[in-house]
């Protein structure tokens, strides 16, 4: 079906346009139509990577189905939203590195192939984004699930290498869907070099560096010669924070423990084996932990007012272009009273959560409650000056760890935090 007929029909089908005005109409429609979906791609990439992971692990026992269920899972769940590539799904190519289509030369086939001959370092995420759009997106995943023959390939021989790959992409695709929202550095060197974007934080620095009991770690001082787990890469903030930290008790953390780069889903999975020490990782993963028994060794809201900084700075926000806001005032400022009224409801409302616990698939209430404690830890109060205060500071922290954290930036470009909304 044609994108624009598609658009049409989910209009024609969604029964909220019948609001006072065309802002409200807009804003109804992003709000209960569009971010919903792309929500809802983002769970679903995080499910196909922790498949991919887990029967990678053990492919001699693994659960083919468990890889396609997750895939026609995530098909389906892009399927509804995918005719939508404007705002941030429409930056660096997301929508086409996230389902490459009308592959007229065969391009899917031939970046498979050279995959297949890869570098094990050249099957990280992050180079694969750097790489081939044919090569980072469902139809990977396709051929390797669905192609003549790629189901016993998966078990046999070959399968570890089509694993490698597998579990490349698979881990890919959550980054690109992660993506749609990002966060107040990738603005403000947007900003540094002239581009119009503007950031409205939705969400705090809360994160922890986990570790089981049974490993003895307690402590910033138990680090050393440990192996050690961080997701988001070695730019990620909550990981210069700890250097920091760490420097301060005269340890260099990343000469003196053994530190893993990889995606969430494997890290939570190397560290329940046994196979890590301690794990840096999102806090949804780190809420799973924490149900296994494992407990924080670093919480970064606590080691903040000793890296002189006087409240977590925002992690996540929306993103958007100056001058839309200015020329849209009323509906910008429309989404992000929304935006606010949702998380303030969900701060204190526990009814409201239990509607959404059928979504949140979580695998038992400790878990659930866990993943909802977790995320009313990262709601902000409303955007105020001090959020931007607390942007700069961190920023000239974390420059003076690792440069590249913050883009080689030294201070926050004028415009970064949208002056319009708060304060």
């Amino acid at each position: 079906m044609n994108k624009f007929r598609m658009l049409i029909v989910a209009l024609a089908a969604w029964p909220a346009l019948a609001s006072a005005t065309p802002a409200e109409d807009a804003l109804k429609f992003a709000d209960e139509f569009v971010v919903p979906r792309f929500k809802a791609v983002a769970d679903a990439t995080h499910v196909q990577a922790s498949n991919w992971t887990a029967f990678c692990a053990d492919r001699a026992h693994g659960d083919l189905g468990s890889l396609k269920r997750a895939y026609d899972g995530l098909a389906d769940a892009w399927s509804d939203i995918e005719f939508v590539r404007i705002g941030p799904a429409a930056i660096e190519m997301r929508v086409e590195r996230f389902n490459w289509w009308l592959d007229r030369t065969d391009a899917t086939g031939k970046a498979l192939a050279a995959m297949m001959k890869a570098k094990p370092e050249d099957l990280m995420p992050e180079k694969l984004a750097a790489g081939s759009v044919a090569g980072q997106g469902l139809p990977i995943v396709e051929r390797l699930l669905y192609a003549k023959g790629a189901p016993a390939s998966l078990k046999g021989k070959q399968g570890a290498r089509r694993c490698a790959v597998g579990v490349a992409v698979a881990q890919g695709q959550a980054l690109i869907a992660d993506a749609i929202v990002t966060d107040w550095i990738w603005v403000a060197r947007q900003r540094q070099a002239g581009r119009d974007v503007t950031f409205v934080p939705f969400s705090l620095t809360v994160g922890a560096l986990m570790a089981d009991p049974k490993t003895g770690i307690r402590t910033i001082q138990h680090l050393p010669g440990k192996r050690l787990g961080v997701a988001g890469g070695e730019d990620d903030k909550s990981w210069v924070l700890i250097q920091a930290y760490a420097r301060k008790a005269g340890i260099d953390l990343p000469r003196a423990a053994t530190v893993n780069f990889a995606a969430p889903p494997l890290l939570n999975q190397l560290a329940l084996r046994g196979d890590l020490d301690a794990v840096l990782n999102f806090w949804q993963f780190a809420a799973r932990l924490a149900v296994k028994g494992f407990r924080p060794v670093v919480e970064i809201a606590k080691i903040l007012p000793e890296l002189g900084l006087d409240r977590p700075p925002p992690l996540l926000g929306w993103v958007f272009r100056d001058g839309w806001a200015a020329q849209n005032p009323d509906l910008a400022r429309g989404f992000l009273d929304a935006s606010f009224a949702a998380k303030a409801a969900m701060k204190t409302d526990d009814a409201l959560w239990q509607t959404l616990k059928p979504a949140m698939k979580a695998e038992d209430d400790t878990v659930f409650a866990a993943l909802r404690d977790g995320y009313r830890a990262g709601i902000p109060a409303a955007p105020s000056p001090a959020d931007e205060a607390a942007a700069a500071a961190a920023m000239r922290l974390m420059a003076g760890i690792t440069p590249a954290a913050v883009g080689g930036l030294k201070a926050l470009p004028p415009g970064t935090f949208w002056p319009g909304y708060g304060g």
